[in-house]
């Protein structure tokens, strides 16, 4: 299952429909990008990621999805110079010193700490999060359920009516109209009161009920 990323932008035109190039197609796709990271913020896929150490490198590269690290499979050390590990024994070479590890994460790039002084598969396990693609030239979120989308959407639409409020904020003159709709300068703070913070309101509301008590990993 996938949701591609004009789902979002065809209910746009209908729901929040642009005025006099307000909000613009960027400023959609960042409405819908920042509510898919309060989504994954609050719930999330316990993913694995297998990797090698390299003798000599400190720094790896981690999943595009990643959100957040869940667990870190150990290793231990007996002696005669031998690690034990999920995949059975490996020697290790003379000198090469095994401790306690520490992982540092900044954005998409681990950090092992000491640098390890061996060749090794390791795995970790992650908090997985959507991620917009590209497949076949077409902008997807690919384990996206409509479930997910519709929950996702309605923040989408919350921040889209941020963006029509604040420009009316910086421009006094510019109003947006909409059927009965209607918001000046003068409603600016009753809009973001009203119908803005209700649709906050909605989304967190459905993530709890989709996370349920245990908190958000699917």
């Amino acid at each position: 299952m996938s949701i591609e990323l004009n789902y979002f932008l065809a209910r746009f035109m209908q729901d929040v429909p642009a005025q006099d190039g307000i909000p613009t197609v960027a400023q959609y796709e960042n409405a819908v990008q920042d509510a898919v990271a309060a989504f994954n913020d609050r719930h999330g896929t316990k993913k694995l990621h297998s990797f090698s150490t390299v003798s000599g490198q400190a720094v790896y590269a981690l999943p595009d999805d990643y959100w957040g690290l869940i667990h870190m499979e150990p290793f231990f050390k007996q002696p005669g110079n031998v690690m034990i590990t999920a995949d059975g024994l490996v020697p290790l070479m003379s000198g090469s010193y095994i401790g306690d590890e520490t992982y540092l994460v900044d954005g998409l790039t681990l950090t092992i700490d000491p640098t390890p002084a061996y060749a090794l598969p390791r795995r970790l396990w992650y908090r997985g999060g959507h991620v917009l693609s590209e497949v076949d030239g077409v902008s997807v979120y690919p384990s996206m359920t409509e479930r997910t989308a519709s929950i996702i959407y309605v923040k989408a639409q919350a921040n889209a009516w941020r963006i029509i409020c604040g420009q009316i904020s910086r421009n006094k003159a510019w109003k947006y109209q909409m059927g009965d709709v209607m918001i000046d300068k003068t409603k600016v703070g009753d809009a973001l009161k009203g119908w803005v913070a209700d649709l906050d309101t909605e989304f967190d509301e459905r993530v709890t009920k989709l996370i349920g008590p245990l908190g958000g990993l699917g």
